[in-house]
């Protein structure tokens, strides 16, 4: 679920209700009934994303993502409001393979998709978005996309505008990512103890400080993150 900055518009998606496909909730998990194939309409009901005007009740159905979506977040500094999204995505072959979509809400349209990001998330995705100039497309999205393969588990920064992708090292398991208030150039991610700041422009950098913790005791421990600026 996301919730634009100015609390008009509220996002939600997941593993959306697929239209005549019944299933059937157990203990064991979920059961659908039927052919075990999804059609492309099946895929594309799966990972339909709503959003609700709040002031009017509108509703609008965002259609794209052929899977669940993993996450959502509004572009910050928007007038209009600009959706970004993350979803694994069902391939006609029934490979998965992640997306992040870029949506104009009240258009209902897609700006722009990212590809090709590794297909066995074990994390939600964390995401952070911003804008880089007046243009409908100058949006930057902070990506913390974990994986199965230490090597992918990786930050990004997608810069729609160029098309142009910036990987962190590999090995992070990010998840959890938001732009640091009062420091429009720094971006903070971490998960359970690990935590990185990366400075966006011109290009990503090793953290200026990580701290990294396992307890496996009873005894709960704290950490202390300090962050130093250059």
């Amino acid at each position: 679920m996301a919730i634009s900055q100015d609390a008009q518009w509220v996002a939600v998606g997941g593993r959306s209700l697929i239209d005549g496909f019944l299933s059937q909730e157990t203990q064991h998990g979920l059961v659908w009934s039927g052919s075990t194939a999804l059609t492309d309409e099946m895929r594309l009901d799966l990972g339909t994303i709503y959003v609700f005007h709040l002031p009017t009740g509108k509703v609008i159905g965002l259609r794209g993502h052929a899977g669940t979506v993993l996450g959502l977040t509004f572009v910050s500094g928007s007038g209009d409001p600009v959706l970004v999204s993350a979803a694994l995505e069902i391939q006609s072959d029934n490979n998965t393979v992640g997306k992040v979509r870029i949506w104009d809400v009240p258009g209902n349209r897609e700006l722009s998709v990212l590809g090709n990001l590794p297909g066995s998330p074990v994390l939600p995705v964390g995401l952070a978005a911003w804008r880089t100039g007046d243009g409908l497309n100058a949006i930057r999205v902070g990506i913390g996309w974990s994986d199965t393969q230490p090597e992918s588990n990786r930050f990004r920064i997608w810069d729609v505008a160029t098309s142009r992708m910036l990987q962190g090292p590999g090995g992070s398991y990010p998840a959890a990512v938001c732009l640091l208030p009062g420091l429009p150039q720094r971006l903070f991610s971490g998960i359970m103890g690990e935590f990185g700041v990366w400075t966006i422009p011109p290009e990503i950098q090793q953290p200026f400080q990580q701290l990294s913790q396992k307890n496996y005791g009873q005894r709960r421990r704290t950490s202390r993150l300090r962050i130093r600026h250059s």
